[in-house]
């Protein structure tokens, strides 16, 4: 019986045919259906074998059958949780699954509906929320209240529901949420989960004017419901303030504030939520700031608010970089003072707080505050507040209060000292144990470091060699945890499949992945003296490239022509390798009779610094081997010849598509080999050849242990990663940032690439990237090949043009300078004002970039004028691009 429902379902499943399915299900009995259980679970095991329009089809059967003849919820879940059933779950046909559960009398749908919506994608589009919110309802389940199913909810009510079938008229948001079966049990959650606004923020499609609405539809539409009575207003007042004062992201928390804003609350609900107000009027990021702000005014107005508690979260403000909030603040503590002239003294001193502001304006505002109420201002009673004015101020403040500011101790600036030596590279891996480990968290990160890389490439050669029992035992089972992972590899680290056929090699499997066949075909090329089509790794030109084919090499070697060891394992955690070392691994591999694999000793030799030791020069003559001499020759000529630098503008036209904001401009650098070839890495790196329209992206990223590639040729590595960090600053890129540190504390000259990498770096879009910039800039400070003018050139240059955005490059240069690297800071300022100054229309960010110049100048002593300062200067007006200019060139002119 067994065989003949199987072998009726069957035809039905291939073919897709879910109603088919459903049919010939219900006219069995029950024992017959539970049959076809077994057969069903293993023939899901094959669905990856279909393409993937046919698995929709088939997983829309699946489904069918799997309600229609499986015993349980346990196993109905397993099978419809499987990674190829679960892609595909927005086919699945609920209305037939739900029709098979009502005929069988099964109380487990419910059950089954939450073990898949324990499996939903929290990253996900919401697109397979839908058909197992259907089975929560029909099963009766209580929805479950975690971050998935919030989201696939929130995510899947925009989308438009229309009225009739021929009507394209939208129903709005509100009138599909008042009647939703999910809006009670799962409001609450909304404020809860972390990371949950995101989805809020979503704006509507507007039919009448034919784009997207500026308000943000939730919102709108929870308003409009808590005004009808469908939603308690309480609960999404209470909501918001709990999720501020919890925190998140900037961006997820938008929404809670356009909801807040939307409910517009009464006095009495200020009054009642007043304390909360005040902590984040302190505390929360700006837009919540400013929104607590607004909200206790009133409060305050009303007289209920303590003035102590207040001036205690003034001080707090004030100290708070967001200038619009400080100046807000000021304003309404210039209020206080006329109100409660009997406090004004503690009013003022609170006032006075802001003279320690980083920004000079907002300093001058607090002097001008301070002045306004000299009558009933004791400068005693401000303790040092003034002398936290920054030096340029001290006149002023004579001039406004006639008091005499002392002059604060000059800042310790940090005198370079040259670049702090590198780190050596870490012990080697101790045994297959801790191999496996490293492997397992390779295998699961975005992307590896150079040491973690070479470490484990290290000991997965060395322990094939002297242990490789235990490492095949050690190594099979993580093949097998991340079989997916080091097969196919995965977008952010497409290399693991290369890297999981070179463990393949090590533990001798003979069963290969779809890269096993790309390896021997670079490596028989390179061993015949040619290019490799490397095309063939669907890796774009650049040193991640180096890595594929060192994966190749290793994993084709080890299987045909294994060696003990590496020799291009580095010496320092940047990747650098000691010259003495290197000839002394090859001096031991002639005495044992073996040769170094040819790309592993051109890496070792682009490792090691141009200037050997003449000593070390003579031991590499000793050498025999063709190995030995290559290396002494390769020392003779002074290592790699570096390559010429080709500085190319790109323009973009009209007709080019990018989902980004056109930039307009961008400055790249491409490379001109200095000679011909001697090597395989050397002719794919030193040749960099942009157009002057199309703009180029390692769209897998500039991975940081790119540099230990050339450690000693940064400019190379520079100009490879150039594009990825531009895009930072003008396509709103992000995470390629964490180069630049690693870069700078490589050797060679600080030329036009890595001059205009920390240009872009220091204006990208993302803080964490822009932090990155400082940290290189700090490194580079110290080196006495680094013309940071250069970077104030090109600063001053792509932000004439609008290239970059010069406002977000000050806050960086800011903490550089109180980090200690004021010289180079002043440096990069003053060459960089001319060329923002002549621009017909100065960019946003050039009067904060001047008032950055003016602290510097005062603290380092600069007493140059810049003519183009002085120029602003002179104009007539208060605008703060001239106020800012006259404050500099004073300074200056002191």
């Amino acid at each position: 019986m067994t065989g003949d429902l199987w072998e009726r379902l069957r035809p039905g499943l291939d073919d897709g045919k879910a109603d088919r399915v459903a049919a010939l299900l219900k006219s069995v009995d029950e024992t017959e259906r539970l049959t076809a259980a077994k057969p069903l679970e293993a023939y899901v095991r094959t669905l990856s074998e279909h393409g993937w329009e046919r698995q929709s089809a088939i997983v829309r059967a699946i489904g069918v059958a799997a309600v229609g003849c499986l015993p349980s919820a346990a196993r109905a879940g397993t099978l419809l949780c499987r990674r190829d059933v679960r892609w595909h779950w927005d086919d699945l046909s609920i209305p037939l699954m739900v029709e098979l559960a009502t005929i069988r009398e099964i109380d487990w749908l419910g059950a089954l509906a939450l073990r898949m919506a324990a499996k939903l994608d929290a990253r996900g589009w919401g697109n397979d929320w839908r058909p197992v919110a259907d089975l929560v309802l029909a099963g009766g389940a209580t929805p479950p209240a975690d971050a998935p199913f919030v989201r696939g909810w929130l995510l899947a009510r925009p989308i438009a529901r229309h009225n009739a079938r021929h009507d394209t008229r939208p129903v709005p948001l509100a009138d599909r949420l008042r009647d939703d079966p999910f809006l009670d049990p799962l409001l609450p959650a909304v404020f809860e989960l972390d990371g949950i606004g995101d989805v809020l923020g979503n704006r509507g499609w507007s039919a009448e004017t034919g784009s997207w609405d500026t308000a943000l539809v939730y919102p709108t539409a929870l308003a409009a419901l808590a005004a009808e009575g469908r939603v308690d207003r309480k609960l999404l007042l209470d909501g918001c303030v709990s999720r501020f004062l919890r925190g998140d992201r900037p961006g997820a928390l938008r929404a809670f504030v356009a909801l807040h804003d939307a409910l517009e609350p009464t006095l009495d609900e200020a009054v009642e939520r007043r304390l909360d107000y005040v902590r984040l009027l302190s505390e929360a990021p700006a837009p919540v700031a400013l929104l607590a702000l607004k909200a206790l005014k009133p409060v305050d107005d009303a007289g209920q608010l303590e003035l102590t508690t207040l001036l205690d979260a003034s001080a707090a403000v004030l100290r708070r970089e967001e200038k619009g909030l400080v100046r807000k603040q000021l304003v309404w503590l210039d209020r206080l003072v006329r109100r409660h002239p009997d406090r004004a003294g503690e009013v003022l001193a609170t006032l006075a707080t802001a003279c320690g502001h980083p920004a000079l304006d907002v300093q001058e505002r607090a002097l001008t505050g301070l002045a306004r109420h000299r009558a009933r201002l004791d400068p005693a009673s401000l303790g040092g507040a003034l002398e936290e004015l920054d030096a340029s101020l001290h006149a002023r403040a004579v001039e406004l209060l006639g008091v005499t500011v002392a002059a604060p101790e000059p800042a310790p600036f940090w005198i370079p000292a040259g670049i702090a030596p590198p780190a050596p590279m870490p012990p080697p891996i101790g045994g297959p144990a801790e191999l496996a480990e490293e492997i397992a968290v390779l295998a699961t990160a975005t992307s590896g470091t150079a040491v973690a890389w070479e470490r484990i490439l290290a000991a997965l050669v060395s322990l094939r060699a002297t242990d490789p029992a235990a490492l095949t035992e050690a190594l099979a089972p993580v093949l097998a945890t991340h079989h997916e992972t080091l097969t196919h590899g995965h977008w952010t680290a497409g290399l693991l499949g290369e890297f999981g056929e070179a463990v393949r090699s090590a533990i001798g499997t003979r069963r290969r992945g779809p890269a096993w066949q790309r390896a021997i075909t670079a490596v028989r090329l390179m061993l015949n003296g040619g290019q490799p089509d490397l095309l063939e790794f669907k890796v774009r030109p650049s040193p991640r490239r180096v890595l594929a084919l060192r994966l190749a090499e290793i994993a084709v070697q080890l299987d045909r022509a294994p060696v003990p060891a590496l020799v291009a394992t580095p010496t320092s955690a940047n990747g650098q390798l000691d010259a003495a070392t290197l000839v002394e691994r090859l001096a031991r591999a002639e005495e044992a009779g073996w040769q170094p694999w040819r790309l592993d000793l051109e890496q070792a030799m682009l490792r090691v610094s141009p200037e050997v030791d003449p000593l070390v020069v003579k031991r590499a003559e000793a050498l025999r081997s063709p190995g030995g001499r290559w290396v002494a020759e390769w020392f003779a000529a002074g290592g790699l010849a570096t390559p010429a630098p080709v500085r190319t503008e790109q323009r973009l036209t009209s007709d080019h598509y990018s989902v980004s904001p056109d930039p307009g401009r961008r400055v790249v650098v491409g490379l001109q080999p200095a000679g011909p070839s001697r090597g395989i890495i050397e002719e794919m790196l030193c040749d960099i050849r942009f157009a002057n329209r199309a703009y180029h992206l390692q769209y897998q990223g500039a991975d940081v242990w790119w540099p230990a590639v050339l450690p000693y040729h940064r400019e190379v590595i520079a100009a490879w990663a150039l594009p990825n960090l531009a895009a930072m600053a003008d396509s709103d890129a992000r995470d390629d940032g964490p180069i630049l540190p690693v870069l700078a504390e490589c050797g060679g000259p600080v030329g036009p690439a890595m001059t205009l990498a920390l240009t872009y770096t220091l204006a990208a879009r993302q803080e964490a990237d822009r932090v990155a910039g400082v940290d290189a800039l700090l490194t580079l400070a110290t080196d006495p090949r680094f013309d940071a003018a250069a970077v104030g050139r090109e600063l001053g240059g792509l932000g004439a043009d609008s290239a970059i955005k010069v406002g977000r490059v000050v806050p960086g240069l800011t903490d550089a300078f109180r980090a200690g690297a004021g010289a180079a800071v002043w440096d990069i300022v003053a060459a960089a004002v001319p060329y923002l100054l002549s621009a017909a229309k100065p960019p946003p960010g050039t009067p904060d970039l001047l008032a950055l110049g003016t602290q510097t100048a005062a603290a380092l002593g600069r007493r140059t004028p810049i003519e183009a300062v002085a120029g602003v200067a002179a104009r007539g007006g208060g605008s703060r691009l001239v106020t800012e200019a006259r404050r500099l060139h004073q300074t200056l002119t002191a």
